[in-house]
This record gives C-alpha cells, structure tokens and sequence, in this order.
C-alpha cells in the first residue's frame, strides 16, 4: 500500500515540491490534508455533499474529537480543487492517506501540568476539516477522526437533568456511525460541581455505577479520562470527598486517567470481585453493595443532627389512612452532605475493567498555605478513599491490576501526601510530581500571604515520608514489589539529591537509572517476595 499511496497525482496547480523518497508517503498525505485544510474552499457544484458550492457539515450533539496538526493552512480561500483526481482514488486508498494524519491526543502532552478542562482542544484539526469536505469523505474519516472521543457537559443544557440525559446524544450517535468497536479512548469532562446520575432528586446512594455500565456495555476504550471538580470526581468515583476546605482549592480541576492493554492482563488474587460490564443485573443487586448497611445509625453525627432538627420541627410522626403512626427518618439522605452518606463497598469505575495504569493529577495547594495553621487543612480528594487510608477497615477502591500509578500535586501538604506514602498499593512503577512545571510562582495573585519557605519544606517533608519508606531495609508492606520509582522533579537539585543519598546509604538493591529514575535489582525484589510469607491478601497487595 505505501508503494501505491507513494505514486499519487497530485495536480500541478498545487504546486508541491518532490520530497524526499523515504517521506514522501507521510508528505503527501499532509499535503492533501492542507489542501483541504481551509473551511471556505469552494468545490466545484458536482461534488458529492456538496451545497450551493461548498459542503460543511456541523458536529454532531455534544462531542468532538481530539486531534492536532503543526501543518500551515495553503490554499486561499476561493481557490478551487482539482475534482477529478481525488475523487478517483479508491476509499481504501484515501483512508490510507488520512491514517497518516491521525496524531496523539492533545491531552496526552497536558496530563502533567495544571489542570484544565481546555487540555482536549486542538489548534490545528485536519480530519475534521476533512470530514466537513464532502459526505463521502466524512464517512472515510470518522472511524479515525472519533477514535478518541470525548464528552463535554458544558455543551449541553443540564439544569436539573442527570448525566444520564446529557449524555444520551452521544449514544445516540455512536449507534448511528457504528462507533463502539472503533473508540479506544474516551474522556469524560463534567464542569459542574455537583454532578447527578438521574436527577437532583435522585437517592444518591446510588451513585453512579448504572451509568459507568451503560457506557461501557456501548463502548470498550482502553485509555478512560475524567476531568472534573473533586466534588464531582468524587460521586463519579464512588468516593467520599470533604469539602470543608474546598474554597481554598486553587485550580478547577483534577485528572484521573485509567489506562489498560488491549488484552486483559494476567494477575493472582484480588480483594475485588471484577465483572464484566455485559453483567448487568436488577437494579436491587447492583445497588446492594452501596446501600448496605446504609442506615442512619450508621452515619456519624446524624444522630445529632436529628435532634436538633427536632426542636424547630414537631412533623416527626405521620399519621397513616389505617391510623397507625410511622415513625419518619431523623433526616432523608438528599439532605447530607456528600461525605455524610455511608461509604460505598466498591466503585464500579475502577471494578469494571482490569485497569493497568493510573494517574491522578490534583493540582495546586499553593492557596492552603496563605492560611493560618496550613498544614491541618483537608483539600477535597479521592486519594483517601482510592486508598483506603481514613480507616483500617476501609477497603481501598483502586483497581487491583494496577501496576503503574502517577501522582501529581503541586506543593501538597505532607499531611495529605502521607497517604500515599504509607498506603502504598500494590505497584511495580510509581512517578511522583510535587514542583510545578509552570510560573505559578510568579504569579502575585497566586501567592498572597504564602511563605516561599513554607512550599519547600512541606515539599522536603513529602519526599521525606516516601523515600524512608522507599528505600528502607529491609522494604515493608508493598514497598518491597516496586521495581521502579521515577520522580518529576528532577530538575530540582535539592529534592533530586536528597533522594540520590537515601539511595547511598540504603544498600538494597537500588540503582540510579538516570535522572530522576530509580531501578531496583530484580533479583532484589524476588528476593524480598520469597523471604516474606504475605499470607492472606490484605487491603494493600493483591
């Protein structure tokens, strides 16, 4: 196929340069992909799709496709295309040529910086100009052009309206275009902050595993990305999330990636009991693990809540039509605040696939510190409950084939980031960020009343908490199956050498890779797992 796409025609009205021979496949196509890189081109009447001169075709319901180009615009607006050639060329062909003009998702290069829910849109996107050519040409460029999809609530009018009927559009056109088998990555971006399955008025107890199942009994992606508030991360999650602390949230946003093979990996053990998507059953048996024990004697403080609710109101018992009395709950759960409800026994979203990576990108801090006694502050998270770290019964939420996990957060608290630190889950690479990559600050209105002091040293603080426990002798808990520790901030020389030392002085098979990289002698690390007689699967290894 390269030989022939090599020997196309192109007219010589567009005056293109012969490139190279091993580049000239590649620079056709982007030549091609210029050409119809203009919205305004005028086409000849006789092309297929085509109105009143021109063909554009408007996005359908709210969703897009990410996709980028470096490549300047060339042709002028006005200026029409030579028909002929094109228009002979075989489908097989010319979704050959537009392949060559698939490139990564545009989010892929953001995932580490400051959150922001701008990270899917694209400067330059030539499938989507291609597909506004002309039908026929649509049709070629969809399988590619929504390969990576995306959801975007903004764009829809919620008002009280659920997920579930905001989203609906987005079935709806997956069906028509025959796109389930053809996404491999969706991304998910919800800018409200309080986020409903159903309805404002639903139970939510519920959560939202009813919609995580829809989503993948339609579509499969193996690459899934949230871009949410935390106080909607957390109902998406199932987690519990404290908004106490949330005016002092410095950024809009928080990610969560999860990421998985094609195939399903291979692992022994699991305190999850994974499912497939395609299991759905009654609506009480998938609730039931959510609502159990849901009752209102198990929540904290709402025994107190009842009581002083009382005193303003004497509407505690209903008279029923046979006149007996019922005795009404203290208080109903649409009235508690997130982190009031009893806590899930799962999370549907990290269950219903055998994830192998995650990222979780929390963004900045810096705000907390202009505050009196900073470090007591609770920012809103899923990490807690990701881990399982508030209580020891508290089973972690994470998937259990995870592997590979990044963590990024700009000037965490130490108290926050011992989380991680001490409830380390089962992983064979772990990446850790806590400097920004950008100016932020430089940035006065960002660092009103904050002490320069105060970030590096609870940054100092949070390298101290996991490297003893990194490179500790010998390792504990699930220390002792990691393979792999790289940190992100190995341009900081403080931070990078700090670590350099426990390395020297730990003598346990670590090795400096290369800057900011750790390696661990595998032969250390069968080592450790021979010597140690882990029993029974605990919360924390698999």
């Amino acid at each position: 196929m390269d030989n022939i796409t090599s020997r196309i025609y192109i007219p010589p009205s567009w005056n293109i340069a012969q490139p190279a021979e091993d580049t000239r496949v590649t620079d056709n196509a982007t030549e091609i992909s210029r050409a119809f890189d203009n919205n305004h081109i005028v086409l000849p009447d006789s092309v297929e799709g085509s109105q009143g001169g021109t063909s554009v075709c408007s996005d359908d319901v709210q969703i897009a496709a990410q996709g980028s180009h470096t490549g300047p615009s060339v042709p002028t607006a006005g200026e029409p295309l030579c028909r002929s050639h094109l228009q002979r060329l075989p489908n097989e062909l010319l979704s050959s040529i537009f392949s060559y003009l698939d490139c990564p998702k545009p989010s892929d290069a953001m995932l580490l910086g400051e959150p922001t829910f701008g990270l899917t849109s694209a400067k330059y996107t030539p499938l989507k100009t291609i597909s506004r050519v002309s039908r026929r040409l649509r049709v070629l460029v969809i399988p590619i052009l929504f390969r990576n999809a995306r959801f975007d609530d903004s764009k829809s009018k919620s008002g009280e309206r659920g997920l579930n009927q905001q989203i609906e559009p987005f079935y709806s056109f997956v069906k028509k275009h025959h796109l389930s088998n053809v996404i491999t990555s969706f991304t998910l971006l919800i800018h409200e902050k309080r986020v409903f399955y159903i309805s404002q008025k639903e139970d939510r107890l519920n959560s939202f595993s009813f919609f995580w199942r829809s989503l993948f009994q339609l579509i499969d992606p193996i690459n899934l990305l949230l871009v949410a508030h935390p106080a909607a991360l957390g109902p998406l999650t199932a987690c519990q999330v404290i908004l106490e602390d949330a005016w002092l949230l410095d950024c809009p946003c928080h990610y969560l990636r999860l990421q998985r093979p094609s195939t399903p990996p291979s692992f022994d053990g699991s305190y999850h009991n994974w499912t497939s998507a395609d299991d759905i059953t009654t609506d009480q048996g998938l609730t039931a693990t959510i609502t159990e024990n849901a009752s209102e004697h198990n929540i904290p403080g709402i025994a107190n809540k009842a009581a002083v609710r009382s005193q303003f109101s004497d509407m505690t018992i209903a008279q029923t039509s046979s006149g007996s009395t019922i005795q009404e709950p203290p208080i109903p759960f649409s009235d508690l605040e997130p982190w009031e409800l009893p806590r899930a026994k799962s999370s549907t979203i990290f269950d219903i696939r055998p994830w192998t990576k995650l990222l979780l990108n929390e963004g900045s801090f810096v705000r907390a510190y202009a505050t009196y006694e900073f470090w007591t502050r609770k920012l809103p998270s899923i990490l807690s409950d990701l881990l399982g770290a508030e209580e020891e019964t508290h089973m972690p939420f994470i998937s259990p084939t995870i592997r590979d996990m990044s963590y990024i957060g700009i000037f965490p608290t130490e108290r926050h980031f011992r989380f991680l630190a001490e409830n380390l889950p089962r992983l064979n690479k772990l990446y850790v960020q806590l400097v920004p990559r950008n100016n932020i600050l430089e940035i006065p209105s960002k660092m009103v009343q904050v002490e320069l002091e105060d970030l590096w040293g609870e940054r100092n603080s949070c390298y101290a908490s996991l490297v003893r426990e990194l490179f500790n002798s010998p390792p504990s808990k699930n220390y002792k199956h990691l393979q792999v520790f790289e940190s992100g901030d190995a341009a900081d020389r403080d931070a990078w050498l700090m670590a350099v030392e426990y390395v020297r002085r730990s003598n346990n098979g670590w090795k400096i890779a290369s800057d900011g990289v750790f390696m661990r002698d595998p032969s250390e690390v069968d080592k450790e797992n021979e010597n140690t007689n882990d029993g029974e699967n605990t919360t924390l290894s698999v």
